[in-house]
């Protein structure tokens, strides 16, 4: 995979068909996303136009999506392939709004339909977040250990 100017590409990701490694780079002075084939040889071909950062392959097929750099607007690309091509449409914004890029890590993921996005999302307006997020495993468990305890609580 090619590397910018500080030696880094980021956020590599496979296509669905895994001949494609999407990911971004600075190398041309600002983040943009490029594609490349997987298996190292062929061509090289720039997908964003004004700054791209965290691109994802939708499971669907034959659409890349990615952040604007600085966060806020999500792109969609159409593409279309060949035998040893990759075609670029053109971006397109689907949305606009106050959501978190949780950097080194992609900070979104789109459903296996390619209708609905998870995203990181400020909440209460504030600009940053306070703390980071927390991941309850099993809560259904948690929820029944609380429930006993609480009721055994009561019973005394």
């Amino acid at each position: 995979m090619p590397a910018d100017s500080n030696g880094t590409a980021r956020s590599p990701q496979f296509s669905p068909d895994g001949r494609w490694l999407a990911y971004f780079s600075w190398e041309s002075g600002l983040a943009q996303v490029y594609v490349v084939p997987s298996s190292g040889s062929g061509g090289k071909w720039q997908i964003s136009t004004d700054g791209g950062v965290e691109p994802i392959w939708s499971k669907t097929g034959h659409e890349l999506f990615y952040l604007v750099a600085g966060g806020g607007t999500m792109i969609s690309v159409p593409y279309t392939v060949d035998k040893d091509s990759f075609q670029p449409g053109k971006p397109e914004v689907l949305f606009t709004d106050k959501f978190e890029m949780r950097a080194p890590l992609t900070s979104y993921d789109v459903t296996p339909d390619g209708q609905h996005f998870v995203m990181f999302q400020f909440a209460g307006g504030r600009s940053a977040p306070s703390s980071a997020p927390t991941v309850v495993l099993n809560w259904l468990d948690e929820v029944r250990r609380q429930v006993a305890a609480g009721q055994s609580d009561a019973a005394k």
